[in-house]
């Protein structure tokens, strides 16, 4: 939507439908703040009006026995070898300048987990897009064994502690910007957007973690609805394996995570 301002442009009261504006810029403001957003803030269909309701928590637990019964994840349900770095190549990192991009990693190139998929797939509907997500349970549990894993530090952990309120919601939100094999994921306790990792579908990103570690990751989207991943903790040279998919049931749109921890899935 591109409005044809008159000569003295922004600064002149602007006047559309049957709202007058202190001046343009004060319309474009409200346009752009809009974005296409339905009444709850959301973009597509209307949000989840009580995503902690007994309803809600009785469907989750049906979907998480569901899972647990999957045979269809990826990495050939997660048998298939994933890899590590050996110890003198976690050693030839030790104090390398991750921030520096142009650096070519001292042990050379990460292996690519056998079993994830070629990238290059770009999704046309974006289906995901604008959504905010509620994510909870099992959170503690799952950062005791990813401490003891060397998956993530006690001071990482405790950020992802603080970042989660466990109090209010149980939970944290996600909001997800997606288009094409491009993505920004937004975490936060509460909603509002801080755009934090953006990615490319096939391509590594980095992470510095508050720890101290450090994290390569990859995702690669290799259909509409599902997203599989790796991603390496450079401190103790283990490959952490992903899979996220997504999928209407009831009317709602579900987000399942499946994450691959000494051995096990959660």
């Amino acid at each position: 939507h591109q409005p044809k301002f008159h000569t003295d442009g922004l600064h002149m009261p602007h006047t559309s439908g049957e709202k007058t504006y202190e001046t343009g810029f004060h319309y474009l403001l409200e346009v752009h703040d809009l974005g296409g957003k339905n009444k709850d803030g959301g973009f597509g269909g209307p949000l989840c009006s009580e995503p902690f309701s007994q309803e809600i928590a009785d469907l989750a637990e049906v979907l998480l026995q569901e899972a647990e019964k999957d045979k269809t994840l990826a990495y050939t349900n997660f048998k298939d070898p994933a890899p590590t770095l050996t110890k003198k190549q976690v050693e030839l990192c030790k104090g390398f300048d991750y921030g520096d991009k142009t650096l070519k990693l001292p042990c050379g190139a990460l292996p690519w987990p056998a079993g994830t998929p070629e990238p290059g797939y770009v999704p046309q509907t974006n289906p995901l897009h604008g959504r905010w997500i509620t994510v909870s349970g099992g959170q503690a549990a799952f950062i005791k064994k990813a401490i003891e894993e060397g998956m993530l530090g006690a001071a990482e952990a405790g950020k992802i502690m603080a970042d989660t309120d466990h109090h209010q919601t149980g939970g944290m939100f996600l909001r997800i910007n997606q288009f094409n094999d491009v993505c920004t994921v937004d975490a936060s306790v509460a909603k509002f957007a801080r755009a934090k990792r953006t990615w490319k579908s096939g391509h590594y990103f980095y992470e510095p973690l508050v720890s101290g570690g450090n994290l390569f990751g990859v995702w690669v989207l290799p259909e509409e609805y599902r997203k599989i991943g790796f991603f390496w903790e450079m401190e103790s040279g283990r490959c952490f394996r992903i899979e996220r998919r997504a999928f209407e049931r009831d009317g709602l749109m579900i987000m399942r995570q499946s994450t691959e921890i000494g051995g096990n899935v959660s």
